[in-house]
């Protein structure tokens, strides 16, 4: 086997995997038009652009990914819908200075129908 083939054949591979990534790109499109999805994307090396998603995305992998098993669908769903509950109404956040978002909400609400 000459070192020729070898470099041609994982070109050729390479361009095989390339190929079947724009397929499955591809199809996601289609499937985002047919159900009316906009497509977002953040600029390429402007992380900034992320950053809110990347803190959620980044607590949801330490906090409930990383620390469960999941044994099927239902007991995934099971265990993520717990973990949102609890992100959301009983956890406190820092960028909201400390409340959970449910008791926020709520001061947000109350402070704003006194000043309407």
């Amino acid at each position: 086997m000459s070192p020729l083939w070898t470099v041609s054949r994982k070109a050729e591979e390479r361009q095989i995997e390339y190929v079947a990534i724009t397929v499955v790109n591809l199809l996601y499109v289609w499937w985002a038009y047919a159900h009316k999805v906009t497509l977002e994307f953040s600029r390429l090396g402007k992380p900034t652009d992320n950053a809110y998603i990347g803190s959620f995305n980044g607590s949801l992998r330490d906090e409930c990914l990383n620390v469960h098993w999941f044994e099927d669908l239902t007991d995934a769903r099971k265990k993520l819908q717990d973990w949102k509950r609890e992100y959301n109404e009983s956890r406190p956040h820092r960028a909201l200075k400390g409340p959970s978002p449910l008791v926020f909400s709520r001061q947000w609400k109350e402070t704003t129908a006194e000043i309407l």
